[in-house]
């Protein structure tokens, strides 16, 4: 754990100088729509990965890559 601390620590201090940026996220996914007769019963987990370009003090570039399932 304290690998873990340290290690997110470093990314978050080398973001503040550098012009790229990488992030990760969890949550839930859910299919709500005509295949299910209640909401929420199926949610499974998703995870992904994003990625920021700072071209210019007003522009950046953005790209993201999720893996769900529903």
């Amino acid at each position: 754990m304290k690998k873990f601390i340290a290690l997110a620590l470093l990314l978050i201090s080398l973001q503040s100088y550098s012009q790229f940026r990488l992030g990760i996220f969890g949550g839930i996914s859910n299919y709500w729509g005509d295949l299910v007769e209640r909401p929420y019963q199926s949610s499974r987990g998703v995870f992904g990965l994003t990625g920021t370009w700072t071209v210019s003090q007003r522009f950046n570039v953005r790209a993201g890559l999720n893996f769900a399932r529903i």
